[in-house]
């Protein structure tokens, strides 16, 4: 065995994400604190790297297109293009972002598919907050999901090489834990550590990992001046130890033309007051040659980047094929806030309203025409007249009302007002937030608190009624804090609701001929399923299924009702208010997404990248119910 210190490519705060690229032959990692990504080949002993705004923690290879990477910046996860050399770089795309926290390892899997974790906060001294983080996996379509929660310090992760085990590090539960591993899917579980460092009495931490042909892990132990090597299918089995002269040992990666050399990698950042020296070997990149084992080739990203997008797969829930495609509606604008989208078969169009601009729209696929006319008061809810063309049933603030559109004209005309709810005067600065037609034809919507302030609404006032062809109104629900989603079964047995602050989707027993609803329970729940944002719109499938817009959350979900806290899908939108949504097209096939882009806790968010956004995405492989218009 020999070790060398790769001393061209000099010492780095916080060296990491090693990772060797067979086709340049060259090994790609990051300065963390130095904010710096570097490539170091040793057929030319040359280094090279580039300066970015904010901390990277990895950067891998985009498989099949030279010179573009994935990387991290700061939050976000975005794409670039490197020529290897210029200490300059282009962000393509922004992949995904994960609020405040900070980004720690990642790795993709042999499926392409990019798996990486967060830290609660940036670690200072080597403390971070308390289980803050999480282990999430982006997939090849854009999808993001999270697989393990409460997590300190995310750190090392590999796969086996047949593709059955999953091997993962929390950095401060001192262990290596193996997880089982659907290749197909990218799902894990029956996690349980494998090895512990306290019970083997080594100090350090667990940081980088990588794994050899002989299923081997080998472990780079952070404070602890050395890499460990052991056997995952021994417990608490440690084959060899290597030294190194550097105490941060931050992770590993085989490389050369036969992968049977050891990189690693180090930090000299001051723990504690600690000063280490680079002239000693702190922040070094090391090399070992002569260990007798060699790698598995290292996974390239396969990540579709651009949001507008055609990939052929086979979904393993449905075991069928299909082709999605995701396409934001330029023509349409951007809504404040979009609601209500409400598919009509007749005219083959879109309606939806912009809550906040006061506007009623439409929107035809055929001619990719929108029009829109504004209303004096804030508007909900637009649903056709069952067999009336250009009759309407909207809302507006407590109202319904009745009014006639062609359409096109930026004017309408108020016919009648239906009813008023909430005439209390603990309850009449209340206004009705959405609504839809039972298979009856009668009008459910649901009421919400006083909005003085964007996103701090009066809790507990609102109601959810209904208002049938003779013109009663029923009040089904009290103590709502948001009513929003209202979707029913096609045997017309079970009716789905959502208020948005319980973070739950419910069910209730539903009577199809008196329109009474009973027996409520919840479902789902995004806060024991890890999702953040609140539940919204909702429609459902053909199938039973429903499909969940997620407010503040950059996505919707697909849930199975049948079996309870059973998320089917998520899949990702560029928009962070995701509104709802609505099935359409000639075979009810295409799912359409309002979304919105109004000011919450000063946070502006910017129509150019999508919100506020009219969406639809084709090819998901199932189909939507028609949408009953009102028969009021």
């Amino acid at each position: 065995m020999s070790m060398k210190r790769v001393s061209i490519v000099g010492a780095t705060e916080l060296g990491e994400g090693p990772h060797w690229d067979q086709r340049t032959q060259s090994l790609y990692y990051v300065d963390i604190f130095g904010q710096t990504i570097n490539k170091y080949t040793p057929a030319t002993e040359s280094h090279s790297k580039a300066k970015l705004d904010e901390n990277v923690t990895f950067i891998i290879p985009k498989d099949g297109e030279p010179d573009k990477f994935i990387i991290t910046v700061g939050s976000k996860i975005v794409e670039i293009e490197w020529n290897g050399i210029s200490p300059d770089v282009k962000i393509l795309k922004t992949l995904t972002e994960m609020d405040s926290k900070r980004i720690n390892d990642g790795k993709c899997d042999p499926r392409g598919r990019l798996w990486f974790g967060t830290i609660g906060v940036d670690p200072v001294n080597s403390e971070a907050k308390s289980e803050m983080g999480s282990l999430f996996c982006l997939d090849l379509m854009g999808n993001i999901s999270m697989h393990v929660s409460n997590v300190m310090i995310s750190n090392g992760l590999t796969w086996n090489a047949d593709r059955t085990k999953f091997y993962y590090i929390d950095s401060m539960k001192f262990t290596i834990d193996e997880f089982d591993y659907d290749d197909v899917t990218g799902h894990i579980g029956n996690g349980r550590p494998i090895f512990s460092l306290k019970l083997n009495k080594i100090e350090g931490m667990p940081d980088g990992m990588t794994i050899d042909s002989d299923g081997n892990l080998w472990v780079a132990i952070f404070q602890g001046y050395q890499v460990i090597q052991i056997d995952p299918r021994k417990p608490e089995t440690i084959l060899q130890t290597v030294k190194l002269p550097a105490k941060m040992v931050t992770s590993v990666a085989w490389g050369g033309s036969n992968l049977d050399e050891l990189y690693v990698t180090t930090a000299n950042f001051k723990i504690d007051n600690e000063v280490l020296d680079a002239k000693d070997g702190h922040g070094g990149l090391f090399v070992f040659k002569g260990l007798g084992a060699r790698g598995i080739t290292m996974n390239n990203c396969k990540y579709i980047t651009t949001h507008w997008f055609r990939i052929k797969r086979v979904d393993s829930l449905y075991c069928r094929s299909f082709n999605m495609q995701i396409q934001q509606l330029h023509n349409a604008g951007a809504t404040e806030l979009g609601e209500g989208p409400h598919w009509d078969q007749q005219t083959q169009s879109l309606y939806y309203v912009d809550i906040f601009e006061k506007t009623i729209n439409k929107y035809t696929p055929a001619t990719e025409s929108h029009s829109k006319a504004q209303l004096d008061e804030h508007v909900s809810v637009i649903i056709p007249k069952d067999r009336e063309p250009h009759k309407f049933i909207v809302t507006m603030n407590r109202k319904i009302v009745e009014i006639e559109w062609d359409g096109v004209n930026p004017c309408v005309k108020i016919l009648k007002t239906l009813a008023e709810v909430d005439n209390e005067s603990s309850v009449n600065t209340n206004r009705i937030n959405d609504g839809k037609c039972d298979p009856h034809g009668r009008l459910w919507f649901g009421t919400m608190g006083e909005e003085p302030i964007n996103g701090q609404i009066a809790p507990n006032k609102g109601s959810l009624f209904s208002l049938d062809s003779r013109g009663n109104v029923s009040k089904h629900v009290t103590n709502i804090w948001i009513s929003n989603g209202l979707s029913w079964n096609a045997d017309r047995t079970k009716f789905y609701y959502i208020d948005s602050v319980r973070f739950s989707i419910d069910e209730f027993d539903y009577d199809d001929e008196t329109g009474q609803i009973g027996s409520r329970k919840a479902i789902f729940s995004l806060i024991a399923n890890n999702i953040e944002g609140f539940p919204d719109g909702m429609t459902i499938d053909s199938d039973g299924n429903l499909w969940v817009a997620i407010f503040n959350g950059f996505q919707l979900i697909q849930i199975d009702p049948s079996k309870p806290e059973t998320l089917l899908k998520s899949i990702k939108l560029p928009a962070k208010q995701v509104t709802s949504v609505a099935w359409g097209g000639a075979n009810l096939d295409e799912l359409y997404v309002t979304s919105g882009k109004f000011t919450v806790n000063n946070v502006v968010l910017d129509a150019k990248e999508g919100h506020g956004g009219l969406f639809v995405i084709k090819g998901l492989g199932v189909r939507g119910l028609p949408m009953t218009n009102c028969k009021l």
